[in-house]
Formats: C-alpha cells, structure tokens, sequence
C-alpha cells in the first residue's frame, strides 16, 4: 500500500536514499583506505577544504530542491541572507558560462570526473572556508562524489575523481555495481512519483535556485504520491544496498 501522497514521505525516502548513498560511500573509503592517490597519500582525499568537485555546474531534482530550501529557512536570518546574496551573484555567472561553453559541459558529464577548466563555478552554498552552508541536506551528487560510481545508464565504466584514482586506472567493481543499481534503482521510483503527481515535477534545478526560492512551500501545495511497496524494499544493510 502506498504511503499518504503527503511531502514528509516523500522526504523520508529522499532521507533513506542519501543514507544508503552514505553507507556506499563509507564502504568504498575503507576498501580503498590504503590504495595510492594520484595526488599523493593514500585512500580517498575527500575531507572538509577539498572542494574540487563543488564547482560543477550540476542540476538537482524539485524533491532534492524543496528539502534544500526546507532546510535553509530554518537557518538564522543573516545566514539565509548571506547564502541569498551569493545565490544571486551565482545565477549570472553560470548562466554565462553555458552560454559560452554550453556544448563542453555535456560532453564531459561523466559522473565522478572533475569539471573542465573554464567550467567551474564554486557552488553559492559553500563558504569561504572551505566548508558546505547546508551540508546535511545537501543534494545527492554531492554525498556521491569521490567514490568509484557506476550509472546503469553507463554500463560500460565506472566514473572516478581524478583526485582519487589516475586517469585510466582499472578500478575492481566488487560490489559498487550491484550496490549502485539497487541505490539507483529506489532513487528512480521517488522521481517518477514527483514527476507523476507535480506539474514541476521533471525540472530541473540549481542549488542557487533552491537558495533563493522556497521549492518546500511549492512541494506542499500539491498532492505529490508517495513511492509505492515496490520501491520501498529494504536495502539498508551495509554490503547489500
């Protein structure tokens, strides 16, 4: 029986995806905890001030940007403020920036690979320091990045960050492939419940959108379904996501 057509479900299974996303993520930095970086020491680099992959011009869902902007008005004032002022500095730039080399960023989104020079554009929520404004609600890609990933869209390699492994690199597949699916599998059904139910619901959005727009509010005034059984089976065991 599918849950109440009511956002809070909605949100709660965005909430299980990125905790299965997490749980990848943890799994792949102790099996490459001691696997040479190209950049030099060992295991994944990715830690707070490495912010190589916040400059992809990357697009979000309506779900991931209505639980962004939920949680950005609950921060103080002067914090929405300041995230807002670069929000709107941030709009222009990428606008310009597609604009110009609209064509290169398609061709080089692979998934995991770090963005082209001249096409990077630091993200409007991350602040001078280093560090993500709205790291617990941040979108998927942004908890994805930096491990091996595997799109069934993409079958034939796995993507990687350029920081993590060499270019060309063999990556073994044990167990990202059938982890992936299954996390990319459940993430589908929570999309296509959006895009059934919300007229908005195939759009595509920026974080800079989510900042200065309440997509929350915008989420509630419609009668969004909730993912059905089938798409709620439990995958949340460590090793069998």
């Amino acid at each position: 029986m599918a849950l109440p057509p009511k956002p809070g479900a909605l949100y709660r299974e965005y909430e299980t995806v990125s905790a299965l996303v997490e749980i990848e993520f943890a799994r792949n930095v102790r099996r490459f905890q001691n696997h040479p970086a190209p950049v030099g020491g060992t295991g994944l680099q990715c830690r707070r001030g490495c912010t190589a992959c916040c400059s992809q011009l990357f697009d979000i869902t309506l779900l991931e940007a209505a639980y962004l902007s939920r949680h950005v008005r609950r921060l103080p004032p002067e914090k929405q403020a300041e995230l807002q002022r670069r929000a709107q500095a941030y709009r222009p730039q990428r606008q310009k920036l597609l604009q110009d080399r609209g064509g290169e960023r398609w061709a080089q989104q692979i998934e995991g690979r770090l963005p082209l020079e001249g096409l990077r554009l630091p993200c409007p929520a991350l602040d001078p320091d280093g560090a993500c404004s709205v790291y617990e609600a941040r979108p998927l890609v942004c908890r994805k990045f930096g491990m091996p990933l595997y799109n069934p869209g993409r079958p034939g390699a796995l993507g990687a960050c350029e920081l993590n492994f060499s270019s060309g690199e063999e990556i073994e597949p044990a167990g990202i492939v059938e982890n992936q699916t299954r996390i990319h599998d459940r993430w589908q059904g929570v999309k296509a419940a959006v895009r059934e139910a919300h007229p908005d619901g195939s759009r595509l959005l920026t974080v800079a959108d989510a900042l200065l727009e309440d997509f929350d509010a915008g989420l509630r005034r419609e009668e969004v379904p909730a993912v059905s059984g089938s798409a709620r089976k439990d995958y949340s065991h460590e090793g069998k996501i």
